[in-house]
């Protein structure tokens, strides 16, 4: 004898089954959420990348007018006759030819000059 079911009624072990899917449904889609937001490659390390890509593009950038400043001084310790008179002056000591040279020291001890 067979027992009748009344139309829409699900049989318990049909429930049953159906819950552990809506829940293993409900466990991937939470481990794909947290994934995306955490995990490798996820949001969180996209906005770090991105944000070290934008400090190393400054860095390069300042690196790159650093080295046309060098460039341009280079030039000109080679090919400017001022350039190289004025650092032959004031880093070297030199002085032209008729020139005198007066190095005045500050002796440590000594009195000071009245004003």
């Amino acid at each position: 004898m067979r027992t009748r079911r009344r139309p829409g009624a699900t049989a318990p072990s049909s429930r049953g089954f159906s819950r552990m899917v809506r829940l293993l449904l409900w466990f991937v889609t939470a481990f794909l959420v947290v994934q995306t937001l955490i995990g490798n490659g996820g949001l969180t390390d996209t906005r770090r990348a991105a944000r070290e890509r934008r400090e190393l593009a400054e860095s390069v950038a300042d690196l790159r007018r650093e080295n046309r400043r060098l460039a341009e001084a280079s030039r000109r310790l080679r090919e400017d006759p001022a350039t190289i008179e004025a650092v032959a002056r004031g880093q070297m000591g030199l002085a032209a030819p008729g020139e005198v040279l007066f190095i005045v020291r500050d002796v440590a001890g000594s009195p000071s000059v009245p004003e």
